[in-house]
């Protein structure tokens, strides 16, 4: 059927369809679950076939597909990307520039405002922030402190630990019952194995072994 009015078509032919209409420009076909539409105004196009669609469309710039739990979608606006496929997300945002990743206890996250980065995985984790210029890294029992304010450091492992302070100039570390402690103030060094200790105090000049 052929109306040049409207200058539209239509066949059908066993679940067959083809429509075109020339005032919206709009063509859709249809052919057991498979579809397509395409409309100029909002040049958007459509495609579905067995749970997998495309949808684009021109003003947002968007794009979505979904193929067994898989989805993209993309919007000019924001900017924004976002991608899951079995507990798998990646989502970037040019506003807030940030990235997002998620696989399985696996995260990343950065932000530009705050320049912070997030890594998770089996319990590892790492922050980095510009404000304060810290960074953190865990990783079964490790730890990784670092400040920009007080310019502090603090490692952690197996009950091993190193601390840094720029304002004291003071350093522990600690291993299995021994200890070091400087302190630039007093300029104090005190040392701790077992039974045996050392200490030094620069006004007092004292030194004492027990």
């Amino acid at each position: 059927m052929v109306d040049w009015r409207t200058f539209s078509l239509m066949v059908d032919s066993r679940t067959f369809s083809f429509m075109v209409y020339r005032r919206t420009f709009c063509l859709m076909v249809d052919r057991r679950t498979f579809s397509l539409m395409v409309d100029r105004r909002t040049f958007s196009l459509m495609v579905d076939r067995r749970t997998f669609s495309l949808m684009v469309d021109r003003r947002t710039f968007s794009l979505m597909v979904d193929r067994r739990t898989f989805s993209l979608m993309v919007d000019r606006r924001t900017f924004s990307l976002m991608v899951d496929r079995r507990t798998f997300s990646l989502m970037v945002d040019r506003r807030t520039f940030s990235l997002m990743v998620d696989r399985r206890t696996f995260s990343l996250m950065v932000d530009r405002r705050t320049f912070s980065l997030m890594v998770d995985g089996r319990t590892f984790s790492l922050m980095v922030d510009r404000r304060t210029f810290s960074l953190m890294v865990d990783r079964r029992t490790f730890s990784l402190m670092v400040d920009r304010n007080t310019f502090s450091l603090m490692v952690d492992r197996r009950t091993f630990s190193v601390m840094v302070d720029r304002r004291t100039f003071s350093l522990m570390v600690d291993r299995r019952t021994f200890s070091l402690m400087v302190d630039r103030r007093t300029f104090s060094l005190i040392v701790d194995r077992r039974t045996f200790s050392l200490m030094v105090d620069r006004r007092t000049f004292s030194l004492k072994d027990g």
